[in-house]
């Protein structure tokens, strides 16, 4: 069997990154992603995840542009959203419950949807806190 093809789309994960870097907006976003990813998927046959550049920034201080990207692509048939911590800004514990609240808020998600990834730096701040 052939291995599955797969591409994964970058998007800003936070309003900030999308507004100082690219000075442009929520709307322009979603256009912009479900313009690319429906020809990847139909002319290329790629299955494509969407990976949220700087999200756990986003999550912390631009809530509902995170929710409404994921929302306003939804129907684009994104197979998973890839929703990392690079930096540490957020405790295993944080990032578990970000997670149960987009499958809570979200309509149409579940846990499956969302790979949540976070950065082995955090650990050693672990130790220290016992």
């Amino acid at each position: 069997m052939p291995a599955a093809r797969l591409s994964t789309s970058l998007a800003k994960g936070s309003e900030k990154h999308c507004r100082e870097q690219l000075g442009k907006t929520l709307a322009w976003a979603r256009s912009g992603h479900r313009e690319n990813s429906e020809p990847m998927q139909l002319e290329q046959g790629l299955s494509v995840n969407m990976y949220l550049e700087d999200w756990s920034n986003g999550y912390a201080n631009s809530r509902d542009y995170v929710m409404g990207l994921v929302q306003g692509t939804k129907h684009c048939g994104i197979g998973h959203y890839l929703l990392p911590d690079t930096l540490g800004l957020m405790s295993p514990a944080e990032v578990t419950a970000s997670l149960d609240r987009y499958a809570r808020e979200l309509s149409g998600f579940t846990h499956s949807t969302f790979i949540l990834t976070t950065t082995m730096a955090w650990l050693p701040r672990m130790s220290w806190r016992r």
